[in-house]
């Protein structure tokens, strides 16, 4: 459970369990979506990488790094492949945060977004996280909502052509959960459900 106060007002989130896997960014194996073990190229040039890099990190010993020649793009799912009937772990409707911890030369064009496949095209949902200055690593979190009519979701690293490198640390997804208060023979009693 998380509570941040906004506007004078404390808001209480109820936070499932991390559905990322190896978001420490710690293991040999890429972090991922839970219950995956790798990663799928989305666009790429022959040169470029996805791979763990023990120069710089953010906290321990190792950050997950796309690198590019520059003028290059380079995209990957945190899942083993991106079906067009797969949800992975979300679902219609619930609503999910995304942290990290983000690193990269051009910030305006590295980012860490979700992506749905709805009436047969992929979309972007939302704003992607992305850090607001270069060459520094940052912390990004933001609140996205699955819109109805979705069939597919997966979560996506993005470095474009402007930039030749973008770098993650502390990976977490979660579901929040609604949050509500009631009343019960005058007394406040929080429900989560």
């Amino acid at each position: 459970m998380a509570a941040t106060e906004v506007d004078g007002e404390l808001l209480i989130q109820d936070l499932g369990p991390d559905l990322i896997d190896r978001g420490d960014c710690e293991s040999d194996i890429n972090p991922a979506l839970d219950g995956e073990e790798g990663f799928y190229w989305l666009s790429t040039h022959y040169d470029t990488t996805f791979e763990r890099d023990d120069s710089d990190k953010y906290v321990g010993s190792y950050s997950w790094k796309i690198t590019t020649p520059f003028g290059e793009n380079g995209s990957v799912a945190l899942a083993e492949d991106r079906p067009n009937d797969d949800m992975k772990v979300f679902e219609v409707g619930k609503t999910y945060l995304l942290k990290a911890a983000m690193k990269a030369d051009n910030y305006s064009n590295s980012r860490l977004s979700i992506s749905y496949r709805k009436d047969n095209e992929w979309h972007t949902l939302g704003t992607p996280l992305a850090p607001s200055g270069a060459d520094t690593w940052e912390e990004v979190e933001g609140e996205f909502t699955i819109p109805e009519g979705a069939v597919a979701a997966t979560l996506v690293l993005t470095q474009m052509s402007t930039s030749s490198y973008v770098s993650i640390d502390c990976l977490e997804l979660y579901e929040i959960g609604e949050v509500s208060l009631e009343y019960d023979h005058g007394i406040e009693r929080l429900t989560i459900s």
